[in-house]
């Protein structure tokens, strides 16, 4: 009766052993146990196989077991006889496999042989190399070019500058900095305040003597230059110079020292006021206490200011005429652009030698101030840009080939 009640506990406190490595087989292995005969040894199995996962019941440690089940009978619950006809349900997991009940000295066994298996298993794993694998070469960042756009002085002829940036604008020529001198600082302001190729056209076509002409009566010239001022001002929506999305600079001549003055930040319009004074026409413009007038004196095509700047390509756009062998029929007007021209001559050639590339529209025959030829104007502006274009684009990829070039050597 003793030993029936001793079964009896035994079948309710069973006792279940199993362990799991997905690592190292395809399915899960099975390990079950009815035979703890110490606590300190099942302790040992946990700290020698910490990834087993133990469920364990006491039972007698006399226990032995005899038969094994063949693998149709492994179904969950199934029961495992012993010498001494107690039975012990086992749990299985997943489906199943070649099972066996384990003694402790096997099982320790066991334990430290599959230890030992996923350790093996761990060689056929591919190694890393000791070499360590060759980084990717670093992305050179290079930067654009910096393109600028230098606009001649020449009056009324600065209408032909409109052409110009049309054509660039149209193929994707996007200037970094402008610079102008005059009737090219006039231009060059609307272009870099941020005004488009065709509100450009658009304004110098409406463009009106009236809206730049207050005569005035002195001896050092006819016109104040106060209305050519407002309607720059007014054009650009009175944002100074540093503000313009386009860097701009107005070039202009300091009448006391005769020196170059360049005009980039400030009121754009007095800027360009002074730009544009042509001696004997405009007074001069005063800034804080000082006499400007037209850059044209020292620098009709401000291609040095541009290289000051930072520019890497420079397009230069000459609208000077060449002084003219027979000047006895020259008019008033022709006689004064005849007149600079003659004092600025050594000075266009030595900046126009530093140019990428120079664009000279035909507009020799135009008059200083007559509007009446703007359209004409604008559409040989066009033409000579058309031309040129090739060369263009070669100076701006030659440009970038040498930024690329110096970006890889720094590295």
């Amino acid at each position: 009766m003793r030993e029936s009640s001793k079964v009896e506990n035994l079948k309710n406190q069973r006792g279940r052993f199993f362990a799991n490595f997905p690592h190292v087989f395809p399915q899960s292995v099975l390990l079950a146990i009815a035979h703890f005969p110490y606590g300190k040894s099942v302790q040992l199995i946990k700290k020698r196989c910490p990834s087993f996962l133990f469920r364990t019941y006491p039972h007698s440690r006399k226990t032995t077991f005899q038969g094994w089940p063949s693998i149709p009978e492994l179904n969950n619950n199934s029961k495992i006889p012993s010498k001494h006809g107690q039975q012990f349900g086992v749990e299985l997991l997943h489906r199943a496999i070649p099972f066996r009940v384990f003694t402790m000295k096997s099982l320790l066994r066991t334990c430290l042989g599959l230890v030992a298996l996923s350790l093996g298993a761990c060689s056929f794993l591919p190694k890393p190399s000791d070499k360590t694998a060759s980084a990717p070469p670093p992305v050179v960042q290079v930067r654009e070019p910096v393109v600028a756009l230098v606009l001649g002085g020449g009056g009324v002829k600065g209408f032909a500058h409109v052409g110009v940036i049309k054509v660039l604008e149209s193929h994707g020529i996007k200037p970094t900095i402008v610079v102008g001198t005059s009737a090219g600082s006039f231009v060059g302001a609307l272009y870099a305040s941020g005004m488009s190729a065709f509100d450009l056209q658009k304004t110098a076509l409406n463009l009106q003597e009236s809206d730049l002409r207050d005569l005035t009566l002195s001896s050092q010239g006819f016109l104040q230059g106060e209305k050519l001022q407002s309607f720059i001002d007014k054009q650009v929506n009175n944002k100074p110079i540093q503000n313009f999305p386009i860097r701009f600079a107005a070039v202009a001549t300091n009448l006391q020292t005769g020196e170059k003055v360049n005009f980039n930040y400030g009121d754009a319009g007095q800027a360009v006021r002074a730009s544009c004074s042509i001696p004997n026409v405009f007074l001069p413009t005063v800034i804080n206490g000082k006499k400007y007038v037209d850059g044209g004196l020292v620098s009709p095509v401000p291609v040095l200011t541009a290289k000051d700047m930072g520019a890497d390509v420079v397009i230069a756009v000459d609208i000077s005429a060449r002084p003219k062998k027979s000047a006895s029929a020259l008019s008033f007007w022709g006689m004064l652009d005849q007149s600079i021209n003659i004092l600025s001559l050594q000075a266009i050639k030595m900046e126009l030698a530093q140019a990428d590339v120079v664009i000279q529209p035909n507009v020799q025959r135009a008059d200083l101030l007559n509007l009446d030829q703007k359209h004409d104007l604008i559409l040989e502006g066009e033409r000579s840009t058309i031309q040129k274009l090739p060369l263009i684009q070669q100076a701006i990829a030659q440009a970038k080939a040498k930024l690329t070039l110096a970006a890889n050597a720094a590295q």
